[in-house]
C-alpha cells in the first residue's frame, strides 16, 4: 500500500499536509498559517530558588485540526480504512519571520511515544480531494464513527464487536428502535437499507452453498429480503447479551463463527455510508485539486498514440492526457489505458485496434506498450 506523489492541500486558510516514509503515509497534519507568535508555549522562568520552571500553553488550534483530520477520516472511511492514532499527536510552532524564532521557547511537543503503523496508502489525489471535502463534511464524523470503529474491529479479527459497532451505524444513522419488531419494521420500511441489501446481495455471492452465515434468508438461488432484515436484527439482539444461563450464548473465543455475518453488515453499512466518500468526486473539488497540482508543479504530461486500421488504412492517432501525479506508476498506467480505449471506442467505432503506446512528455519515457494488432511499420 502506496500513496503517489502528495503535496500540500490549501483549504479555508488552512494547509493539509501528507508525510511519507518512503511512499508510505507516515503522519497528516493541519498546518495555520499567520498564527501570531504569542500563540507558542511559553516557558516561565521559576520566581523562587525551590521552585521550578513552568511551561503554559495556550494552544488553540489542536481541537480545530483533530476535527479537520476527523472529518477527512470520515470522508474516506468507506474506500480506504485510515487507521490514525489522535492519542500521539504532535504539535509544533514555526517562526514565520526570523524576528519571531526567538520568541518560540518551545518548538514543539508530542502526545504520547509510542510507534504507530502507518495510515494509509493510495492515488493521492483521492486523499487530496477529501481535504478539499472537510469544510462540508463536519456533520459526518458522527455519521461514520461507528462504522469506523466497525472497520477497526474487522480488520484486528474482532468480529462480533464488529457486527455490533455496524448495527450501531445503522441505529445511528437511522434512528431505530430499540424493540426487535420495531426495529425490523423500520429498516423493512427504509428505502435506503433496503437497496443497499440488494446491492449487496447481487454483487458477491452470499447465497452459496460455500458461505455459511448464521443470518437467515439465504435459500439456494433466492432470498427473501424480509428474512435477511429480520435476521439481521435478530442476530444483534443475540450479539449484545451473553448470560451464562443462555445455552445458546456465544462463545468470545470463537469470532470466526460470525466473520462472514460481520463482513455481510460491513458491505451494507458501506453501501448506506458511500455518499460520504463520493463527496470526493464533486467537480468543484476535483478543479480545485487540479489547479493546485498546476500550481505546485504537480503535473504530468503523457502523450498515447493509437495504431488502428480504419477503411483498410492504418494510421496513428495521438492524444495528449495532463495528468495531476509526478509518479510514472502502474495505477497511472491504468487510467492512461482506460482513457485510451474509451476515446478509441467514441472516435473510432469500427475500426481494428493495432496498438497503443504512451510515452511521458518531454523526456519520452515509455510508460506502456500494447502491440495488438499485425506487425505493420512504425
Amino acid at each position: 500500500m502506496r500513496v503517489q506523489t502528495p503535496f500540500s492541500i490549501k483549504s479555508e486558510g488552512r494547509i493539509y499536509h501528507v508525510e511519507r516514509d518512503g511512499e508510505r503515509i507516515s503522519s497528516v497534519s493541519v498546518i495555520f498559517p499567520g498564527v501570531s507568535v504569542d500563540e507558542a508555549p511559553k516557558i516561565i522562568p521559576a520566581v523562587e530558588a525551590k521552585t521550578i520552571p513552568t511551561i503554559s500553553i495556550t494552544d488553540r488550534y489542536t481541537l480545530i485540526a483533530e476535527r479537520d483530520i476527523r472529518t477527512w477520516q470520515a470522508i474516506l472511511a468507506t474506500y480506504q480504512g485510515l487507521e490514525i492514532d489522535f492519542n500521539h499527536a504532535e504539535v509544533s510552532y514555526n517562526a514565520e519571520t526570523p524576528e519571531e524564532e526567538s520568541l518560540i521557547s518551545l518548538k514543539s511537543f508530542t502526545i504520547g511515544k509510542d510507534h504507530y503503523p502507518e495510515i494509509a496508502a493510495q492515488d493521492y489525489s483521492m486523499f487530496g480531494r477529501a481535504f478539499l471535502a472537510i469544510k462540508d463534511s463536519y456533520e459526518d464524523i458522527d455519521k461514520i464513527a461507528f462504522y469506523v470503529e466497525g472497520y477497526r474491529h474487522l480488520k484486528a479479527g474482532h468480529c462480533i464487536d464488529a457486527y455490533n459497532q455496524f448495527y450501531l451505524f445503522l441505529e445511528a444513522n437511522f434512528g431505530l428502535p430499540f424493540k426487535t419488531k420495531d426495529a425490523v419494521k423500520a429498516l423493512q420500511g427504509n428505502r435506503q437499507f433496503i437497496d443497499a441489501v440488494n446491492e449487496v446481495i447481487s454483487e458477491k455471492s452470499w447465497k452459496t452453498d460455500r458461505v455459511k452465515l448464521t443470518l437467515k434468508g439465504f435459500e439456494g438461488d433466492t432470498y427473501d429480503i424480509s428474512a435477511v432484515t429480520n435476521s439481521i436484527v435478530l442476530l444483534r439482539g443475540h450479539l449484545r447479551h451473553n448470560t451464562l444461563s443462555n445455552p445458546n450464548r456465544w462463545n468470545p473465543n470463537d469470532q470466526e463463527k460470525h466473520r462472514l455475518d460481520a463482513l455481510f453488515i460491513a458491505a451494507v453499512c458501506q453501501a448506506i455510508a458511500r455518499p460520504t466518500f463520493l463527496k470526493t468526486f464533486n467537480e468543484i473539488y476535483a478543479k480545485e485539486f487540479f489547479d493546485q497540482a498546476v500550481e505546485n508543479k504537480h503535473m504530468l504530461k503523457v502523450r498515447v498514440t493509437i495504431t488502428m486500421k480504419d477503411m483498410e488504412r492504418v494510421r496513428d492517432q495521438q492524444i495528449d492526457m495532463n495528468f495531476p501525479t509526478r509518479d510514472e506508476s502502474p495505477e497511472l498506467a491504468k487510467v492512461v489505458m482506460q482513457k485510451a480505449l474509451e476515446a478509441f471506442d467514441h472516435n473510432a467505432a469500427g475500426a481494428d485496434l493495432y496498438a497503443i503506446r504512451a510515452v511521458v512528455i518531454p523526456t519520452g519515457k515509455e510508460l506502456f506498450r500494447y502491440d495488438l494488432g499485425p506487425s505493420i511499420s512504425r
